[in-house]
C-alpha cells in the first residue's frame, strides 16, 4: 500500500516532466511545421525539375503529326496528276526527330548551371532551417529565462510572506513597532508585483515562442530548464581557424558558392550563341486519300496499302550561323558578365560578414564568460551581505527598510547571474554552429 501511495505522489511530477519540451524537440517541431520550410522544400523540387529539363534538352525531340482534310471542286488527279473535279478526303502522317549537335555548348554550360542552382536550392533550404533553429533556441532561452525569474521571485515571496506572518505575531506579543509591521507589508506588496511581472513575461515569451514554432496558441507550452545543462568555459580557438572550415559547411557560404559558379555557366552559356549551331533532323512521312464521289474507281487502293506505297524518308544537317540578332547575344554576354562579377562580390561580402560575425561571436562567448564569473561573486558577496544583515536585524541593530534593501540586493544578484547564464547559452549555441555543431545539440 504504501508503495501505490508512494506511486500516485509521483505520477503528477511524471506526466508534468514527459509534457516538458527540451530544446531539440522545440527546433524539431519547427522545422517539420513552420511554412517558410514548406516553401523552401517546395523550391528545391522546382530546382530539380529545372535540372531535369536541362538534362531533356540534350536529348533529341521527336513530333508526330497527323491531318486530315476534305478537298471540294477542281483539284489534281493523283494518278494522272491532271486537273480534275473531285471531292478528296486525304490523311497526312508524319514522325520527326532533330537532334542539336554543336550549339556553342550553351546546352552543356545551362545544365551544369541548373544542376549547381538544384544544390543551390538544397543550401537555401538548410539555411532557412537554421536562421529559424537561431530564433527558437534564442525563444525557447527567453522563455527559460522569464520562468528562471518567476521561481526567483515565487521564493522571495515565499520568504516575505512568512516574514510577514512573524511580524503579526511578534507585533501581536508587542515585540514590534507598527512601522516594522508595516514595513513588512509592504515588501510583501513589492514581491507580489514583482513576481505578477514575472508571470507576465513567461506568458509573453511562451506566446513568441508558440510563433516561432507554428505552435496552436491555445495549446499548453512547456519547457524544460537548461540550468546546469552547459558548462561556462572560454574558447581559445582563433577566429581564422573557425572561419577556414566554415566555408565548407556553412549554408551561407555555400549558397555564395553556388550563385558564382552559377553566374560562371550562365556566361559561358551566352557566349556559346555566337558560335554557330549544328542540328541534325531525321523522318519519315506518308499520306492516304480518297474520292469521295467514286470517279476514278480508286477502292481497291486500301488505307494500309497507300500508306505503304506513300511512305518517305529523310535525313537533314542543318547549319545556322548568327550574323545579326539586333545585339541580343552581345547584350546577353555583357548582362551574363555583370551577374558574374556581381556575384562574386556579393561573395567577398558574405565571407567578410562571416568572418566578423565570427570575431564577434566569439569575443560574446568569452566576454560572457566574464560576465557570468563576476554574477556569481556578486551573488556570492550579496548572500554573505544578506545573511550578516539578517543577524542584525534579529539583533536590533538595523531596521526593517535596510533588510529590505538587502534582500532586492541579492534578487537583483541572482536574476543577474540567471540572465548572464541564459546569454551565455545563446552565445555559445551561435558559436557551436560556427563550428559546424546543430542547434539541436543538448550541450
Amino acid at each position: 500500500m504504501r508503495a501505490i501511495y508512494i506511486l500516485l505522489l509521483l505520477i503528477p511530477t511524471m506526466v508534468t516532466a514527459q509534457n516538458e519540451w527540451s530544446l531539440s524537440d522545440c527546433i524539431h517541431y519547427a522545422l517539420n511545421h513552420h511554412p517558410d520550410i514548406s516553401i523552401k522544400k517546395e523550391e528545391v523540387i522546382i530546382g530539380k525539375q529545372n535540372y531535369l529539363e536541362a538534362i531533356g534538352s540534350l536529348l533529341p525531340t521527336i513530333e508526330s503529326q497527323v491531318g486530315a482534310a476534305l478537298s471540294y471542286g477542281n483539284s489534281r488527279d493523283y494518278a494522272t496528276q491532271a486537273m480534275t473535279s473531285n471531292n478528296t478526303f486525304s490523311n497526312q502522317y508524319n514522325l520527326s526527330a532533330r537532334l542539336m549537335i554543336f550549339d556553342g555548348l550553351s546546352s552543356i554550360n545551362r545544365l551544369k548551371m541548373n544542376r549547381i542552382n538544384r544544390t543551390k536550392s538544397t543550401n537555401q533550404l538548410q539555411n532557412t532551417k537554421d536562421l529559424l533553429s537561431y530564433e527558437v533556441v534564442e525563444a525557447y532561452l527567453n522563455v527559460a529565462y522569464y520562468k528562471e525569474t518567476q521561481k526567483l521571485a515565487k521564493q522571495q515571496l515565499k520568504a516575505s510572506s512568512e516574514d510577514l506572518h512573524k511580524n503579526e505575531r511578534m507585533k501581536e506579543l508587542g515585540m514590534i513597532s507598527l512601522v516594522d509591521l508595516t514595513e513588512a507589508r509592504a515588501k510583501m506588496a513589492e514581491d507580489k508585483y514583482f513576481l505578477t511581472q514575472q508571470n507576465n513575461l513567461v506568458k509573453l515569451a511562451t506566446i513568441l515562442l508558440k510563433e516561432k514554432l507554428n505552435f496552436p496558441l491555445n495549446e499548453k507550452l512547456q519547457v524544460k530548464s537548461i540550468k546546469d545543462n552547459y558548462e561556462v568555459a572560454k574558447t581559445l580557438e582563433s577566429s581564422s581557424t573557425v572561419f577556414e572550415s566554415a566555408l565548407y559547411y556553412l549554408p551561407s557560404a555555400l549558397i555564395s558558392e553556388n550563385e558564382v559558379n552559377a553566374q560562371r555557366m550562365s556566361y559561358r552559356s551566352a557566349k556559346g550563341a555566337w558560335f554557330p549551331q549544328i542540328s541534325m533532323s531525321v523522318g519519315m512521312s506518308t499520306n492516304y486519300f480518297k474520292y469521295l464521289n467514286n470517279k476514278n474507281g480508286n477502292e481497291s487502293r486500301s488505307w494500309s496499302t497507300q500508306l505503304k506505297d506513300n511512305k518517305g524518308e529523310y535525313i537533314q544537317f542543318n547549319l545556322s550561323i548568327p550574323i545579326f540578332t539586333g545585339f541580343k547575344r552581345s547584350s546577353s554576354v555583357r548582362r551574363a558578365k555583370a551577374y558574374f562579377t556581381i556575384a562574386k562580390h556579393e561573395q567577398d561580402n558574405m565571407h567578410t560578414k562571416i568572418y566578423q560575425d565570427i570575431e564577434q561571436t566569439i569575443a560574446n562567448v568569452n566576454g560572457q564568460v566574464d560576465d557570468y564569473e563576476q554574477a556569481i561573486e556578486q551573488e556570492e558577496a550579496m548572500w554573505a551581505a544578506h545573511q550578516a544583515n539578517t543577524k542584525k536585524h534579529q539583533e536590533g541593530l538595523i531596521d526593517p527598510i535596510q533588510l529590505s534593501m538587502s534582500a532586492n540586493r541579492l534578487l537583483q544578484a541572482k536574476v543577474a547571474r540567471t540572465k548572464s547564464y541564459h546569454t551565455y547559452v545563446l552565445q555559445l549555441k551561435l558559436y557551436q554552429y560556427y563550428k559546424g555543431i546543430p542547434y539541436t545539440a543538448e550541450n
